[in-house]
């Protein structure tokens, strides 16, 4: 650390597993000599966490056994961070859905896609900040974009495999005095302006993205216990990503049905709301929100594996960039209007959903996405589902993060204007006659209260 140029440092950070605030200076470090294994909080097994008061030239602190040791870890947990969180902010992003709705595939098409999106249109750097911390998920990119050439069908199970409940895959169990607590892994991204970016190579820019996969059960009501902790990152969340799956709705699907003479791949019925109700209950209570209030940070509501379900809302496939010069940013029209004519499908379809996450968020923004971007095929000897050979282009996937981005940093990810797109709203989408009551100080839906009209250009 001693090699880390004092004035870059921040002030204070966040540990991405316990979320505990402190200064850089008070950072541990993780032993390096064999001798030194064992640690209080986290085990036998573990190397033990140390303060140090000895450096090298190079920054790096000696343990007991005068061994360098370069890892770094929370002075509150003992877990691991990298050191690039002393100097750049972590920014949360909370993914929270239903089991069986497609979280881990659409995690893992959204980074593989932000891996080139990023520095080819938006003059972003973006790299595993902790290559260790992501290797499940990278991993998870590999199984679905780097598969060999079968020339066969391969069951989506097998592809990604569901998130455990317990386990050390996704979770750690920390000790803290006599009580064991289990906290999530999280996937560890930096993000900063490369060559090209218009704001430069600007430090008060850069972030450690910090992305979280839960098991679906982890919203049930009562999971978020004293001793599991695992989705208290939702409070932190700067940016939060509701997966709404169409084919777990017998509405949705029967619409879809009357709309198209075609039946929905199957999926286990859920009550999909109570997920939503469940993180606002969460977000009010960790951060002392009052009952009826609403959060102010953005809430994106994906409707998720749109390959299937297209026919009923047909919209260009277009991604919402504008390319003017050398330069990127977000159609902002495109993405409104859309998301206006998406939630007149689910008042009309599911009014619940619309109304628990516009009784949660002040900022709800509607979108459909395909990690896949092409519907399974069913295996017909086991009629399970299958990704036939061929490559992947995952679509809508990136299009959320890279709008709570710009909301949250608007000189990061810019907006570029284009004229309003218009998009007629399918058939199945227009109102209905009964529309959804709305929620007090809410809008059309179009535009939510706290994104301001004002952006770039």
């Amino acid at each position: 650390m001693a090699a880390i140029n004092v004035r870059s440092l921040l002030a204070q950070t966040t540990c991405p597993h316990c979320w505990h605030e402190f200064a850089p200076q008070d950072v541990l470090f993780v032993a390096s000599h064999e001798d030194l294994r064992g640690d209080p909080r986290l085990g036998p097994d573990e190397m033990l966490r140390f303060r140090p008061s000895r450096f090298n030239p190079m920054g790096h602190a000696f343990d007991a056994r005068n061994l360098a040791c370069q890892d770094m870890a929370c002075p509150r947990c003992h877990l691991p961070i990298p050191e690039v969180l002393l100097t750049a902010e972590p920014f949360f992003v909370s993914i929270l859905g239903t089991p069986g709705c497609g979280k881990s595939f659409y995690l893992a098409a959204l980074t593989w896609e932000l891996r080139h999106l990023l520095p080819s249109r938006f003059a972003l750097s973006f790299t595993d900040a902790d290559p260790a911390a992501n290797r499940v998920l990278n991993a998870h990119e590999s199984s679905l974009f780097l598969r060999e050439g079968t020339g066969k069908p391969t069951p989506l199970a097998s592809l990604i495999l569901k998130t455990e409940l317990g386990g050390n895959t996704f979770f750690s169990s920390v000790s803290f005095g006599t009580q064991q607590v289990l906290l999530p892994k999280p996937f560890l991204f930096s993000l900063r302006p490369g060559p090209g970016h218009p704001a430069g190579n600007s430090p008060d820019l850069c972030r450690v993205l910090c992305l979280y996969d839960n098991p679906g059960e982890h919203f049930d009501t009562g999971a978020d216990k004293t001793n599991q902790q695992t989705t208290r990152h939702l409070a932190r969340a700067q940016v939060l990503i509701y997966l709404f799956d169409p084919t777990q709705d017998p509405r949705f699907r029967q619409r879809f049905r009357d709309a198209t003479q075609r039946e929905l791949p199957p999926g286990a019925p859920s009550r999909q709301e109570t997920v939503l109700r469940e993180a606002a209950d969460r977000v009010r209570r960790l951060t002392g929100l009052a009952a009826h209030a609403r959060h102010d940070k953005p809430l994106f509501v994906v409707l998720t594996k749109y390959d299937v379900w297209k026919p009923l809302f047909p919209v260009p496939g277009d991604e919402p960039f504008v390319t003017t010069g050398q330069q990127t940013g977000l159609d902002r029209n495109l993405m409104l209007d859309r998301s206006a004519a998406l939630r007149k499908l689910l008042v009309q379809t599911c009014p619940e959903v619309v109304m628990a996450a516009e009784d949660f968020s002040s900022q709800v923004i509607y979108w459909p996405a395909s990690p896949l971007g092409r519907a399974p095929v069913i295996d017909p000897a086991t009629r399970t589902a299958c990704l036939a050979p061929g490559p992947i282009t995952p679509v809508g996937v990136t299009a959320p993060l890279l709008f709570g981005l710009n909301i949250a940093m608007k000189n990061l990810v810019l907006v570029k204007r284009k004229p309003s797109h218009n998009t007629p709203a399918p058939e199945s989408s227009r109102p209905s006659k009964t529309p959804m009551p709305k929620t007090p100080g809410s809008s059309s839906g179009r535009l939510r209260p706290g994104i301001s009209e004002d952006t770039q250009s």
